[in-house]
Order: C-alpha cells, then sequence, then structure tokens
C-alpha cells in the first residue's frame, strides 16, 4: 500500500507541474523583493555619493585658498622690484660689504619648478662709479614659504 500511495502522490506532484508550466498566469514570486532591493541601492548609493562630493567639495576650496596664497607669494618674488627681493638684495649687499649709496638693476632670473628654486642675476653700482659689479641671489622655497640660499658678487 505504500508504493501505491508513493506512486499516486508522485502522480499528483507531476500533474500540478504540468498544469504550472502550462498556466498563463505570471507569479510575482520576489518581485517586490527585487524592486525594494533595487531601491535601497539606489538609495544607498546616492547617499554615499553626495557625502564624497561634499568632501570633494570641502577640499577643492582649501586647495584653492593655499593656491591663492601661493600665487600672491610667488608674484611677490618674481617681481623684479617687490619688497621682497629690495630687501633681501640690501641684505646680501650689506652682508657682503657693499657699502651705500648703490644703484641696483635686475638683469634676468631662473626659476627652477623641479626643486623650487630662483635665482636674480643683477647688476651693481656703488656710489657714482661708471663700473658694474654683479649679485647672483638664489632663493629656495620651503614649507615656510621663500628663503635666501645663497649670494655671491662678481667683479
Amino acid at each position: 500500500m505504500n508504493n501505491l500511495n508513493i506512486l499516486y502522490k508522485g502522480k499528483e506532484i507531476v500533474k500540478r507541474r504540468f498544469q504550472n508550466i502550462f498556466t498563463e498566469t505570471k507569479k510575482k514570486n520576489g518581485l517586490f523583493l527585487v524592486i525594494g532591493t533595487i531601491a535601497l541601492t539606489l538609495m544607498v548609493g546616492m547617499f554615499i555619493d553626495f557625502s564624497v562630493a561634499n568632501t570633494k567639495v570641502k577640499e577643492n576650496f582649501n586647495l584653492s585658498k593655499t593656491e591663492t596664497n601661493r600665487e600672491k607669494e610667488d608674484k611677490n618674488i618674481f617681481g623684479y622690484n617687490s619688497k621682497f627681493l629690495k630687501k633681501r638684495i640690501a641684505y646680501a649687499l650689506k652682508e657682503i660689504g657693499v657699502k651705500k649709496p648703490y644703484k641696483y638693476k635686475v638683469l634676468s632670473h631662473k626659476y627652477n619648478k623641479k626643486i623650487n628654486k630662483i635665482s636674480y642675476y643683477v647688476e651693481i653700482r656703488e656710489g657714482n662709479n661708471d663700473s658694474f659689479d654683479y649679485l647672483t641671489i638664489t632663493f629656495l622655497k620651503g614649507s615656510d614659504g621663500w628663503m635666501t640660499d645663497d649670494y655671491y658678487l662678481e667683479k
């Protein structure tokens, strides 16, 4: 009797399977679960994207702020008549022993971006002499800004 019962149940299962295969009604098993998962993933993705974008905007703002300060500082040193350069030339000439009155004229400069180094070639005239001496003064850019690296006078 057990064998007949198994065969009968098996027959019913096979019958239901065929009915399910040929039934034209669409099944919605898991459709809400799939839609919910997609919606949740999109919402979490948007929140993460907004927080990352917000951080990048803050970083760019801080970067642009420091860049403008650096640009101002660079303009100060690159300008041949800048206060920075005048003070450094006066100090170098005093250290070398050139006595006042003197006149100077910046002839050229050379900037090395790789190592943040700039050198100026300056014509120096002491008093009313017709002869010139030439000062080479070099600056390096460190974390504290531009600093005098080296200077020497050619006679």
